[in-house]
């Protein structure tokens, strides 16, 4: 496509499949869900409220739907506050872990918390990854680097409307 959208879900919330890939389904889209590859069927513990995470079964379900998964590492370890050897670790093992589960390459990354600097990236690109998203807010150009991508960010509770600006906006600096 000339302008191509992608619909990112970070963190692989159990409340995917039963919210956002309905939607999606309903409206012939697709999605791409950054997992948390150690805490399959697990709840979280980097936010408030020990939401729930997809396990190897809806992970499983998801993918006969389209959805792609990517890694959002291992724990969610913030990367740019680890050492060199937690940081690689968690990059590499990760992308093993999702793609034994998946049965897939895994292509894409998600820097937890969106943090990450010129050695994060490294790592990223040197385990093999094709692109990876970061929270910094905005649209995408065709020379842009496909491992620090913005997003837009949607939360449970944006209201249609506030959506449509935020999209209109960003749209509006992508050539």
């Amino acid at each position: 496509p000339k302008r191509p959208i992608g619909i990112t879900f970070d963190d692989g919330y159990e409340n995917f499949l039963t919210h956002a890939l309905p939607a999606l389904r309903h409206n012939g889209l697709f999605g791409t869900v950054f997992l948390v590859a150690d805490r399959f069927g697990g709840t979280n513990d980097w936010d408030e409220g020990g939401e729930r995470l997809l396990d190897e079964a809806q992970i499983a379900h998801c993918l006969e739907g389209g959805t792609e998964f990517g890694s959002h590492t291992s724990t969610h370890l913030d990367l740019k506050a680890a050492s060199d050897e937690d940081a690689y670790r968690e990059i590499i093992e990760s992308r093993r872990k999702i793609g034994d589960t998946i049965h897939q390459e895994v292509r894409a990354f998600c820097y937890p918390y969106g943090r990450y600097d010129d050695r994060v990236r490294a790592f990223v690109a040197q385990a093999g990854y094709r692109t990876a998203c970061s929270t910094r807010k905005g649209a995408n150009g065709p020379d842009d680097d496909l491992l620090a991508l913005r997003r837009i960010n949607v939360r449970s509770d944006t209201w249609t409307p506030i959506f449509a600006v935020k999209l209109l906006r960003a749209l509006r600096h992508v050539p």
